[in-house]
């Protein structure tokens, strides 16, 4: 499609616009935008009346992610990049930028009345053999990933799930079956490549922010931007996708040594993984105290066996479903003695095998429903705690308001996270931003899953308050654990102020120093910010 036709298809959105009623300036400024990047990004730039646009704009997994931006970019190339951001800032435009989109959140990677940055097109993974590494591009899903790597039988501290979106979860930090290894997935990399945005200008800032022609691209590693490099590391949206310094050659008055970027690649080690045993087992729901106590006798373990990684689901207003334990072990040996607790429950259905990690992780099942949320909090294994959770989970009478509402489905997640990540993610070098106590401890999630686009409000309401009542649990118990896991977390709870006061003030100097003026806690909106940045 040629630039005269996109600007024919720009103006149509600005005319549809228009006789629907006055535009504030606003819509008004998001329109122009939208226009400026249909004539300049040809073939890049979708706008509603697109055949391709819808597609594009319910591609997050779950409807409630589901967004009306203005027009969609797709960029091809790191230029094209260069070419939306600044013509967004520009405009102050509101712009959300998506990978896989496979937070719930509405708004973390998706946005309506604004633009959405669609990464998929960098979707290429080049492995290095010689160094143990592989880069990443920012659009890839894991399953992608694996798809690279297998032929290789190697394979990267990732995502437990083969279609979550790769920037995202390192982001947020991160949750792998290796973890017990090698820390966290944001623990293991090792470069974050980000293409700057040439002569950037922001419509609202006190400064504007320049970038020389060779200054087009930075790195942050563990030895050059070092503190970027530690607050990408959990920092979500705030800096990663977001902000990369550059020295320039002619420094001016009251120039700012910042400029707006965004993560086009990772570079992730490699780890010679590739066959293992584990699968799926699933309980009925009356195994539910034994499951527990079973997890707490596997959590307990003094000499826990780092190769073994298990995570534990529970139906509990879905019989049908029942308990789901997805459980590996990171060599290929049968029935390993690390998950000796759990060999002794009946179970209604067994997978387990040797098999490549790769497909076992394909072999995890999604309840088919169309609308999600999570909810997050953590603390410490503690057997009487432990009843009280399975107490609550099948008892709290919020849960007549789950099972009232069509496909209305609850699941409870149980982590188990030893101190051996935190340790391990230490000792890969540079630090992140989370503020991890290395204890044994449990990320517990609630996944709560429903078909009426209606009853919003109600499951939010419903699960929000047993999530209060678990964390309450666990506060009577003395067991409660600060941090949340970001990537289970519901996008109303205050993630990044839960890392602790030492580190919020880390990310707050970095972003002093990268973002000034507070670039894209404005315009980026979704997802999780820093708490009282604009103090």
């Amino acid at each position: 499609m040629g630039h005269t036709m996109k600007q024919l298809l720009g103006l149509v959105v600005l005319w549809s616009s228009t006789v629907v009623g006055s535009l504030n300036s606003t819509q008004n400024a998001t329109t122009t935008a939208c226009l400026q990047l249909n004539s300049s990004l040809n073939n890049v730039t979708l706008v509603p009346s697109e055949s391709q646009y819808l597609p594009s704009s319910q591609d997050n997994w779950s409807e409630t992610c589901w967004k009306t931006p203005t027009c969609i970019v797709q960029p091809l190339n790191n230029a094209e990049i260069q070419n939306a951001v600044q013509v967004l800032t520009e405009h102050n435009v509101k712009f959300a930028i998506r990978s896989g989109g496979h937070s719930p959140s509405p708004f973390a990677a998706n946005i309506d009345d604004g633009v959405l940055i669609d990464l998929s097109k960098f979707n290429q993974a080049i492995y290095d053999a010689p160094n143990s590494l592989v880069k990443v591009g920012a659009g890839m899903r894991w399953g992608e990933v694996h798809q690279v790597l297998d032929p290789h039988n190697v394979t990267v501290v990732g995502g437990r799930v083969l279609n979550v979106g790769v920037g995202g979860l390192v982001l947020g930090s991160g949750l792998s079956y290796l973890s017990d290894l090698y820390g966290l997935v944001c623990d293991n990399v090792v470069n974050f490549e980000v293409r700057l945005v040439a002569g950037a200008r922001c419509a609202f800032c006190n400064i504007h922010q320049i970038v020389l022609a060779n200054a087009s691209i930075t790195n942050a590693n563990a030895t050059s931007n070092q503190d970027l490099f530690r607050a990408l590391k959990g920092g979500a949206n705030n800096f990663g996708m977001s902000i990369a310094p550059f020295k320039p050659q002619v420094v001016r008055p009251r120039l700012t040594k910042a400029s707006l970027g965004i993560v086009v690649s990772f570079t992730l080690s490699t780890y010679p993984i590739f066959q293992v045993w584990g699968g799926i087992k699933t309980y009925s729901l009356e195994q539910l105290p034994a499951l527990f106590a079973s997890m707490y006798q596997y959590q307990s373990n003094p000499n826990k066996d780092p190769y073994a990684n298990l995570m534990f689901q529970a139906f509990t207003t879905n019989e049908t479903v029942g308990g789901v334990l997805n459980m590996v072990y990171l060599k290929p040996e049968v029935s390993p003695p690390a998950f000796a607790p759990f060999y002794s429950i009946p179970t209604t259905g067994d997978t387990t095998k040797l098999q490549t990690l790769t497909q076992m992780m394909g072999g995890q099942r999604v309840p088919p429903l169309t609308r999600w949320d999570w909810f997050a909090t953590s603390f410490k294994p503690n057997p009487s705690l432990y009843s009280k959770i399975a107490s609550i989970m099948v008892s709290a009478p919020e849960l007549a308001d789950i099972q009232a509402v069509q496909g209305g489905s609850l699941a409870l997640g149980l982590q188990p996270i030893s101190a051996s990540v935190v340790h391990a993610g230490a000792a890969r070098g540079g630090g992140n931003s989370l503020g991890l106590q290395a204890v044994n401890q449990t990320w517990f999630a609630l996944d709560v899953g429903w078909l009426d686009a209606g009853k919003d409000q109600q499951i939010r309401t419903a699960t929000g308050a047993i999530r209060e009542r678990i964390a309450s649990a666990a506060k009577e118990e003395g067991e409660q654990v600060e941090y949340l896991f970001m990537n289970d977390a519901n996008t109303e709870q205050d993630v990044i102020a839960h890392y602790g006061a030492e580190s919020v003030g880390r990310l707050r100097e970095v972003q002093r120093r990268y973002d000034p003026d507070f670039v894209f806690e404005k315009l980026v909106s979704g997802g999780w910010k820093l708490p009282g940045v604009n103090e």
